[in-house]
């Protein structure tokens, strides 16, 4: 799983990336960004399945910059110093809003209901290609699923031997 942190305060980014390397192993791939301006771009750059968003930066807030992503595709959590946007906070749709300093308890289990939720958007996507294949009458296009740890592959009938 991918991993951005958002942070103008590059102490903060390291010792959240720490905590990440000691108490998540799912976390495969961590990238930061120190604002608005480069976490919108780096969003773009590495579409991560999870982001960890600081509320106050110094070239905006967080919620300027879920603003401007369109169609987010990321598991939302909130890292802040100021409990007093949990309520904004969640109408972005963020899954937690954790206060620094970080428990690393608070961290990982935010991160597993992130993963939760990641993992029942591919169930998700299983369900809808089964029913599209159930209602397809075309034998040689049917396809099954086919999943390991990491991806999932639509195969056609016709090519397993």
């Amino acid at each position: 799983m991918k991993l951005l942190i958002i942070d103008n305060e590059p102490e903060l980014r390291s010792g959240i990336k720490a905590l990440l390397v000691a108490y998540c192993p799912e976390i495969t791939n961590i990238e930061e960004a120190e604002g608005v301006k480069t976490g919108l771009q780096k969003i773009k750059e590495f579409q991560p399945d999870i982001l960890l968003l600081d509320v106050e930066m110094d070239d905006g807030n967080g919620f300027d910059l879920m603003q401007q992503v369109t169609n987010p595709s990321f598991q939302l959590i909130f890292v802040t110093a100021h409990n007093q946007y949990a309520i904004e906070a969640f109408k972005f749709s963020a899954i937690d809003y954790l206060l620094k300093p970080l428990d690393p308890e608070s961290l990982q289990s935010s991160i597993q209901k992130a993963l939760t939720y990641l993992r029942s958007k591919d169930l998700n996507k299983q369900i809808e290609f089964l029913l599209k294949q159930i209602n397809d009458k075309n034998e040689h296009g049917k396809r099954i699923v086919l999943k390991d740890i990491d991806n999932i592959y639509f195969i056609k009938v016709t090519d397993i031997l």
